[in-house]
C-alpha cells in the first residue's frame, strides 16, 4: 500500500484488484462447472439409455387411450357384428322395423297436420327422428362393416400396450402421455449436459485472457513499485540521518511470487528492510529494530507517506519511546515540519518533543464521586512553561528548570 501511494499506482491498483476479483469469481464458476461435468458424466450414459428406449418406442399422443378402445373392439370383434346386424334388423334392415313404425306414424298424422299446430310439429319431428335414423343406420353398417376379427391385428395392438404399461411402470407413471413429458425433460437435460462443454470451453478462453490482462497490469504494477522502492529507501535513509541515525539504513526489497503466481495485489512481494549501525546487515525491522529505533523509522516513512496522501490529521501516540535528548529534539522537529501540511497530534512524555508544539494540551485524572475521569486542558502562556519545567525536572522544579523550559520553547 505505501508502495502504490507513493507511486501514484493506485487507479492501475484498482483496475488491477477488480478484474482480479472478477477472474476468481470465473474461477469459482468454472469449479463449480466442472463439478456438474462430472455429475453429468456419471448421469448421461443412463438417462440416454432412458431417452433412447423412449425415442425408440416413439410414443404418440394420445395412442395408449385409442389402443385400449381398439383393444376391446377386437377383443369382441364378433359379438359387436352379431349385435350390430340385430339392431340393424330392428332399425331399418327387418321385416318390422322402427323405421317403418314410424313411416306409419307420419302417414297417420299428416292427413290431420294442417288443423292443429302440435300435431304439424309431431308430423316435423317424427320425419326428423326418421332422418336421422336412418343416418344411424348407415354409420352403424359402416362402422360394423370395419369391424371384424382380426387376430394378428390384435396381438399388434396388446403387444403395444403391454409396451406401453411396462414403460410407465418402468417410469412409475399412470399414463404414455406423461412417458412424453418424461421423454422431453431427458431431452433437455441431456441437452444441458452438453451445453457445459460450451460453457466450460467459453470460460476458460476468457480466463485465460483475463489472465494474461492481469499479468500485464502486474508487470506494470511491479516495475513501478521497483521504482519507487529505491527513492523510498533513499528518503528514508536520508530523514533517518535528521533523527540521530547517521548509519542507519533502510531498503525496500522488491521480490516476485513463486512462478509470478497471481494474488490480489499482483505477483510483487515487498519487504521492509533495516539496519541500525555500520557494517550491520539489512534484515527485517521486525527483527532488528529496538523500540527507538522503531519510532523513529516510522515517523520518517509516514513524513514521506503523508505528503502523498490526502491525511488531515496525523497522530503521534508514544513515538518518543527510546529515545531522548538531541534524538528527541530531532524527532520533534520533524514532526514540526510536518505540521506546515498537516495537523499534528502528538502524545509526549518528552519536552524536547513537547516544545516542538504551537498549542498544548495538558492530559490528566481526577477523581470525581468516587469515579476517575480523564480530563484535558488547554495550556496558556505561563501553564505551557510549568507543565514543559516538570517535564525537565518533576513536579517540584527549579527556576533554571523554568528559564531552560522557556529557552527550548523560543528555539522552536
Amino acid at each position: 500500500d505505501t508502495l502504490d501511494l507513493l507511486a501514484g499506482a493506485f487507479p492501475m491498483r484498482e483496475e488491477y484488484s477488480s478484474l482480479y476479483r472478477k477472474y476468481k469469481e470465473d474461477e469459482a464458476a468454472l469449479t463449480a462447472l466442472h463439478a456438474r461435468q462430472e455429475q453429468a458424466n456419471a448421469e448421461q450414459d443412463f438417462l440416454a439409455f432412458q431417452l433412447r428406449e423412449l425415442q425408440e418406442a416413439a410414443i404418440q399422443q394420445g395412442e395408449q387411450q385409442a389402443l385400449e378402445e381398439e383393444q376391446n373392439i377386437l377383443s369382441n370383434a364378433e359379438n359387436i357384428q352379431l349385435a350390430t346386424e340385430k339392431l340393424l334388423q330392428q332399425l331399418t334392415d327387418g321385416e318390422f322395423t322402427v323405421a317403418d313404425t314410424l313411416q306409419e306414424c307420419i302417414q297417420t298424422i299428416r292427413p290431420v297436420s294442417n288443423y292443429a299446430k302440435f300435431l304439424e310439429e309431431a308430423g316435423n319431428r317424427l320425419e326428423g327422428i326418421m332422418i336421422e335414423l336412418k343416418e344411424l343406420s348407415r354409420e352403424i353398417k359402416r362402422e360394423a362393416n370395419q369391424t371384424t376379427s382380426n387376430p394378428e391385428r390384435l396381438q399388434a395392438v396388446n403387444e403395444r400396450l403391454m409396451l406401453l404399461h411396462r414403460l410407465c411402470k418402468k417410469h412409475k407413471v399412470e399414463s404414455a402421455d406423461e412417458l412424453l413429458l418424461i421423454q422431453k425433460k431427458l431431452e433437455e437435460k441431456l441437452a444441458s449436459f452438453l451445453s457445459l462443454e460450451s460453457e466450460i470451453e467459453t470460460l476458460q478462453k476468457n480466463l485465460k485472457l483475463t489472465y494474461q490482462k492481469l499479468q500485464q497490469i502486474a508487470a506494470g504494477l511491479h516495475e513501478q513499485r521497483i521504482t519507487i522502492s529505491r527513492q523510498l529507501s533513499d528518503s528514508v535513509t536520508s530523514l533517518l540521518k535528521e533523527v540521530g541515525m547517521p548509519h542507519a539504513r533502510f531498503a525496500v526489497q522488491i521480490n516476485k511470487t513463486p512462478d509470478d503466481k497471481l494474488n490480489e495485489n499482483g505477483y510483487t512481494v515487498a519487504q521492509f528492510l533495516f539496519s541500525a549501525n555500520q557494517g550491520a546487515p539489512l534484515q527485517q525491522i521486525r527483527q532488528v529494530a529496538s523500540g527507538g529505533e522503531l519510532s523513529r523509522l516510522m515517523l520518517c516513512i509516514k513524513k514521506i507517506v503523508a505528503n502523498h496522501a490526502t491525511m488531515p490529521t496525523l497522530i503521534f501516540d508514544e513515538i518518543d519511546a527510546g529515545i531522548s535528548g538531541e534524538v528527541a529534539r530531532r524527532v520533534g522537529q520533524v514532526m514540526k515540519e510536518m505540521s506546515d501540511r498537516h495537523q499534528i497530534i502528538c502524545v509526549t512524555h518528552l519536552p524536547q518533543i513537547a516544545t516542538s508544539a504551537r498549542t498544548h494540551f495538558f492530559i490528566f485524572k481526577e477523581i470525581v464521586d468516587g469515579q476517575t475521569r480523564t480530563r484535558v486542558k488547554t495550556l496558556q502562556g505561563e501553564e505551557r512553561l510549568r507543565e514543559i519545567a516538570k517535564m525537565l525536572s518533576g513536579e517540584n522544579f527549579s527556576a533554571a528548570a523554568l528559564a531552560n523550559a522557556k529557552e527550548l520553547i523560543e528555539k522552536n
